[in-house]
């Protein structure tokens, strides 16, 4: 929370010299707002890395096994739990194949929040057929909105329709030179 006995009084200039640096009192209350907003930063950064094949329409967890950094949120077994209660925003991205040569997939994500699906959160994507022994690919992203007690967790939960599509993660290269690219990423952020 902002100490408003911090900012400097009306009379004092923010600049102290021709070179425009702050006088020292505008520099205590800049450094102030910055320890302020770095510390409260409540955001985090998943992922993971394993390759999964659906069963048709079978509801199946989408796996998060790692982070990338987290504060005020922790993950264990796919399941993220939030340690404040506030509005966050999930932004989650699938790379998807399908590796069937007749039909396209149908791939449905949503969020399932204390183990119940959260309320219109489902979101659709077709993936390709397979075109030339090339395998018919997609990346697959969803934004979600939702409002958490503190305490409370989220999954992210998949359905193929027939069982066709599957997450795939490419592996690091290093000729040419490129990182892996996990199948799943994951980031939230707390913003009320």
């Amino acid at each position: 929370m902002l100490n408003e006995t911090r900012i400097p009084g009306q009379r004092v200039p923010i600049a102290e010299d021709e070179n425009g640096l702050p006088t020292r009192e505008w520099f205590r209350y800049f450094e102030y707002l910055y320890t302020v907003a770095a510390t409260s930063a409540t955001n985090a950064g998943f992922y993971d890395t394993t390759s999964t094949a659906w069963t048709a329409n079978t509801p199946t967890i989408v796996p998060v096994g790692s982070t990338y950094a987290a504060h005020g949120f922790t993950l264990a077994a796919s399941r993220i739990t939030v340690t404040g209660a506030g509005r966050c925003i999930i932004n989650v991205s699938l790379q998807l194949t399908n590796n069937n040569a007749s039909n396209d997939d149908d791939m449905t994500l949503w969020l399932r929040v204390n183990g119940a699906d959260a309320v219109a959160t489902a979101r659709r994507v077709t993936v390709p057929k397979q075109h030339a022994s090339v395998a018919g690919s997609v990346l697959m992203t969803a934004n979600f909105s939702y409002t958490f007690a503190a305490g409370d967790y989220f999954e992210l939960y998949g359905l193929s329709k027939l069982g066709y599509a599957q997450i795939a993660t490419y592996a690091a290269s290093s000729s040419p030179a490129y990182p892996a690219a996990p199948g799943t990423i994951l980031s939230v952020a707390q913003i009320l």
